[in-house]
């Protein structure tokens, strides 16, 4: 299924220029309307941002100055006042050993995306958080959506009681 991403309002976190400018291509191709898009230079930009426009979903890098991505993801995510504290959010890197996509995913982060992208991926990513949302959790230490991509039991300590 084809959608129609026009009227998706987005926020594209990067601290890179060029790849600011790259990412807005892609996001063109895949259909974002250039009218719906806003950038920021990193994480404290963004939320000035936020001040003004309410995005239907962020894409952010991971390391930028003065405040990176991880920082904003957490921020955004344990503002429990705030409906951003919801939004989907890309990480899109070109960091993506592991530890930085565990980071990533226990900051908060909706999905990942791997630098160098195509366009093809970005609809992906974008596909996947329409198509599949899975249900926000907010504990004492976590706050973000389901970090379990698989509906599987757990055998351990900490097991859920249910796995409806």
């Amino acid at each position: 299924m084809a959608y129609d991403f026009s009227k998706i309002a987005i926020l594209l976190v990067e601290d890179n220029a060029y790849m600011r400018h790259l990412m807005r291509q892609l996001l063109v191709a895949v259909g974002v309307d250039n009218e719906w898009m806003r950038e920021a230079s990193d994480g404290e930009a963004a939320f000035k941002i936020m001040n003004s426009f309410v995005p239907d979903l962020i894409i952010t890098d991971l390391y930028m100055a003065p405040m990176d991505g991880l920082t904003m993801i957490k921020r955004i995510r344990q503002d429990r006042d705030n409906p951003i504290s919801f939004l989907p959010i890309i990480v899109c890197t070109g960091h993506a050993a592991p530890r930085h996509i565990f980071a990533s995913r226990d900051a908060g982060a909706t999905e990942f995306l791997a630098k160098p992208v195509s366009p093809e991926a970005v609809y992906e990513r974008i596909r996947e958080v329409i198509e599949s949302p899975r249900p926000f959790i907010r504990t004492d230490t976590y706050a973000g959506p389901d970090r379990r991509r698989k509906n599987e039991p757990f055998e351990g300590e900490d097991r859920r009681s249910s796995t409806t």
